[in-house]
């Protein structure tokens, strides 16, 4: 997920905001912030979320736990993951919301 958040100033240039975002309770927090200092500077805000794939990081697994049940270890991470992505989402959203933003998928090109 990347998404873009602009908030125009007389500046050429604002700053610009990397928000990471995990699916945790945390996200509310962080977007705010985000959104006040780029709305202060007339800047713009990026949000990032990591999406740990279910394949990649049970293969690191095994190396640990070689006896554990491969496939429900995939299957819960991957539910995991799921769940994290769509509170991000949410919260992002829900962000929007609250601070009467919007938003469009990628920059400019000026």
């Amino acid at each position: 997920m990347s998404q873009l958040v602009d908030f125009p100033s007389g500046r050429a240039r604002g700053r610009s905001v990397l928000t990471s975002l995990t699916g945790h309770a945390g996200d509310r927090a962080a977007l705010d912030t985000a959104i006040a200092i780029a709305r202060r500077d007339g800047g713009n805000i990026t949000c990032l979320h990591i999406h740990i794939e279910a394949v990649e990081a049970t293969a690191a697994l095994e190396v640990l736990f070689p006896q554990a049940s491969l496939l429900s270890t995939m299957q819960q991470i991957e539910m995991e993951e799921t769940l994290r992505s769509e509170r991000a989402r949410q919260a992002f959203d829900e962000a929007c919301r609250r601070h009467n933003v919007s938003t469009r998928e990628k920059p400019d090109e000026s």
